[in-house]
């Protein structure tokens, strides 16, 4: 059985990583290879990130 996420709930985590590492949109779109124009409109106007996109995002954060 497939897990859904809830993308509000992946937001907030990878914006939590990203407050706890000191990391900038620019440092999370060179480390996972996703445009800063893509991480700034996932959080900026709170567009929905695909599946996909979420878990490239998040697993660069994740890892460190």
């Amino acid at each position: 059985m497939k897990q859904v996420v809830n993308i509000l709930d992946a937001r907030e985590r990878i914006q939590q990583l990203m407050q706890e590492r000191n990391w900038t949109i620019y440092r999370l779109a060179k480390e996972s290879g996703l445009s800063q124009t893509t991480i700034s409109n996932i959080f900026k106007r709170n567009n929905e990130p695909s599946i996909p996109t979420l878990k490239r995002s998040e697993e660069h954060t994740s890892e460190l």
